[in-house]
């Protein structure tokens, strides 16, 4: 079932205040920030500021926004884009404004998941704005309710919509029905993963190996490991409260000799809590086979810990084994709060604002 919505805006003005954290010049190659926290996803390389430098200046293909920090849904893994007449829409997410739609026949553009998420925020890039309204289709499962979207912005230097709506329900499709002549790129906000590097800690460590950083270090390669106990856990803590909507925990499936070992994060437990230790968020895995990773979607609440527990008994010869847990990376995916839309969360968004008007045909 769908929901059509009529966006209709009126301008207004807005400013903004820039502070900028110190960047260190120590960093590991493809790392920045004030403490290295900040992880490059340019397709050639970044430099120590994070800026994308090299032979191709743009984000990789699973990235947008400043310095490459915003995940991509459009692009992400089980995402399918249609459009209406039947055309490539390759154009779309390649990262390059300078192929656009020159197709005035387009009707729709038509995004959709193999799963369901939080929309938060889209931006759209034209050759030229012709327009300051847009049709947009949100398509649950089950049913359609009313959108609460805050602001929509036009920025100054760039011919650039963006559409920020805190709808905090799944939607598992959107479907865009105006302003399609001259568009150039879409990009489907996917949070900032505000994990890496923060502070973590694990019940117990099995070796030097294998320490709780390990699951926040941005690499595939490496692993937190636990030892055998009732109930082990690992937790991360942010620097401070972000507006989580989506963790994705990256399973280890094979050990250093080459066993099976994915089953041990099955029926895993997982909770968000806020700044006041209070669970804001519980999960609990019922998957029946291991899985190389795990996404768990939520409603966008201010969160400031994640806590993982392990509880899977698995078959070890003619015994079952108490639970053990290892992971490969846990990734805490969010926004910043309202007026501070950059990865950094300091910013605020300079360009023409628009409030709109919602309704239903």
């Amino acid at each position: 079932m769908f929901g059509n919505t009529l966006l209709s805006f009126t301008k207004s003005t807005s400013w903004i205040l820039i502070l900028l954290p110190i960047t260190s010049d120590a960093c590991d190659k493809g790392w920045f920030g004030e403490r290295c926290q900040y992880k490059c996803h340019c397709q050639s390389d970044c430099d120590k500021e994070g800026q994308c430098v090299g032979n191709d200046t743009r984000c990789d293909s699973s990235w947008f926004g400043t310095k490459c920090q915003h995940y991509d849904l459009s692009t992400t893994r089980g995402a399918t884009i249609t459009a209406s007449p039947k055309q490539t829409t390759q154009w779309l997410t390649d990262r390059d404004s300078k192929t656009c739609n020159n197709d005035p026949k387009l009707q729709s553009l038509t995004i959709v998941w193999d799963k369901d998420y939080i929309f938060t925020w889209m931006r759209m890039v034209y050759k030229i704005v012709l327009s300051k309204s847009v049709e947009i289709l949100f398509n649950q499962l089950n049913s359609i309710k009313v959108l609460n979207c805050s602001t929509v912005i036009l920025q100054d230097k760039e011919p650039t919509l963006e559409i920020h709506c805190n709808l905090n329900f799944l939607v598992r499709q959107i479907t865009i029905t105006s302003l399609l002549v001259d568009l150039c790129d879409v990009y489907i906000s996917g949070g900032v993963n505000f994990a890496l590097k923060q502070r973590v800690m694990q019940s117990s460590n099995y070796s030097d190996l294998y320490y709780a950083d390990k699951a926040v270090d941005g690499d595939l390669t490496t692993f937190s490991h636990t030892k055998h106990e009732e109930r082990p856990f690992w937790s991360v803590t942010l620097s401070t409260p972000r507006l989580v909507h989506r963790i994705v925990l990256q399973n280890r499936m094979m050990d250093m000799h080459g066993v099976s070992v994915g089953e041990r994060l099955q029926h895993f437990e997982l909770q968000a809590l806020d700044e006041n230790r209070y669970i804001r968020f519980y999960h609990k895995d019922n998957s029946t086979a291991p899985m190389s990773n795990y996404t768990v979607v939520m409603a966008m609440k201010s969160i400031l810990e994640i806590k993982v527990y392990a509880t899977f008994r698995y078959a070890y010869g003619d015994r079952y084994m108490v639970p053990v847990l290892t992971l490969s990376e846990v990734e805490v995916y969010g926004e910043c709060w309202p007026g501070s839309l950059e990865f950094y969360c300091n910013l605020v968004h300079k360009g023409e604002v628009y409030s709109f008007m919602l309704s239903y045909k």
